[in-house]
């Protein structure tokens, strides 16, 4: 099959996102298609959360830490310099980890981690349902909600099924990662407090753990992306379940190899650009609303400073803080909303153009007027 023709594809994905968004402007669609795509995973804006604990001693200066306790006391500098340290494997891991995880400790962990997984799979289940909705707003140019989340019901739950089977091999594959990590850096001495070391075995296995990160997220990112761009649409068009999209989607991929790498290149440049410009306008949307929050928040500081009320500040910051903070994260999803329909709208040209069957947005498209929902 001949090349697509990028580049008329791209202008008529921004016109398509012109007219969803701007022709004309709905306060209530633009809030609307913010909820369908926050809720579909195409528009989101967050944080990693991480964590790191130091360990010390809360005893008395003269009590022994963890690593002086499980010292050798003699042990002969012949053995050390040979690398025959014949202290437990496992003796300063295993003590570490049954010293701090007490029942107490493993019943809290517990309950938060059952909550985390049920909030997951809640919100996977609501966003593999929702990924159909999202696809319905961006082809018709409608926002309604109740009848798209009936309609599509066995096709988000066949989705949400591939979901689960992504997170299973996900976490067998890191899981998998993270004990050949410990057994290899283990194997390098990197647990031994008094053990010799190879750095040059650490460098390696370092390198060997990063590598396979990247190919791993590489590939789950290639068969997501494959999923949400191309199965989807299969999915919605046949009305048929994920492993029927798939395989459909599988054949036109090997009949078109050669433009699928073209979209994907294009797809990473275009990811580039709107991280670096979604950069730009977080930045400049931070610094108007900090500008404002100093108005809202720091005058009436000073003035309930000044007459000693502060208890009334506080209730008054809280009462205008919630919807201060609603509006911030408001303004960075609108940030992404235009990106995420140019993405969608991109993607369903380009399957359009493949000549495969599917016209989810054709070329000749004319999008129509917004109607109400």
């Amino acid at each position: 099959m001949d090349t697509v023709a990028f580049d008329d594809l791209i202008k008529k994905s921004i016109t398509h996102t012109k007219e969803i968004l701007f022709r004309p402007f709905s306060a209530k669609k633009w809030l609307k298609l913010i909820l369908i795509g926050f809720l579909a995973g195409a528009v989101s804006y967050g944080g990693n959360f991480g964590s790191s604990s130091n360990y010390r001693s809360s005893g008395p200066a003269k009590k022994k830490t963890f690593y002086q306790q499980n010292e050798p006391s003699a042990a002969p500098a012949a053995v050390l310099t040979q690398g025959a340290y014949h202290r437990d494997a496992f003796s300063q891991p295993y003590n570490f980890l049954r010293n701090f995880f007490t029942p107490q400790v493993i019943i809290s962990v517990s309950i938060v981690l059952t909550l985390a997984l049920i909030l997951i799979l809640l919100f996977s289940w609501i966003s593999s349902r929702f990924k159909f909705i999202w696809l319905n707003a961006i082809r018709h140019n409608e926002t309604p909600i109740k009848v798209p989340w009936r309609e599509f019901r066995h096709q988000g739950n066949s989705f949400f099924g591939f979901t689960l089977t992504m997170m299973a091999v996900w976490l067998v594959y890191f899981g998998g990662l993270a004990v050949w990590g410990f057994f290899s850096l283990r194997a390098a001495g990197v647990f031994y407090a008094a053990a010799q070391y190879s750095l040059w075995q650490i460098i390696i296995s370092i390198g060997a753990i990063i590598l396979l990160l990247i190919i791993g997220a590489v590939i789950f990112a290639l068969i997501q992306a494959l999923a949400d761009h191309f199965v989807i649409p299969i999915m919605e068009a046949d009305r048929c379940g994920f492993m029927e999209g798939a395989g459909i989607g599988l054949k036109i991929l090997r009949g078109d190899l050669k433009n699928f790498l073209l979209f994907f290149l294009l797809m990473i440049a275009f990811g580039i650009v709107t991280l670096l410009a979604t950069f730009v306008l977080v930045l400049l949307v931070l610094l108007f609303l900090l500008l404002v929050g100093l108005v809202l928040f720091g005058v009436p500081y000073l003035l309930f400073s000044a007459t000693n009320a502060m208890p009334g500040f506080w209730i008054y910051a809280v009462i205008m803080g919630i919807p201060f903070v609603v509006l911030l994260y408001i303004l960075m999803l609108s940030i992404q909303l235009p990106f995420a329909v140019f993405f969608r709208s991109f993607s369903l040209y380009f399957l359009s153009a493949l000549d495969c069957g599917y016209t989810p947005l054709p070329l000749d498209h004319t999008p129509a007027p917004s109607v109400p929902s």
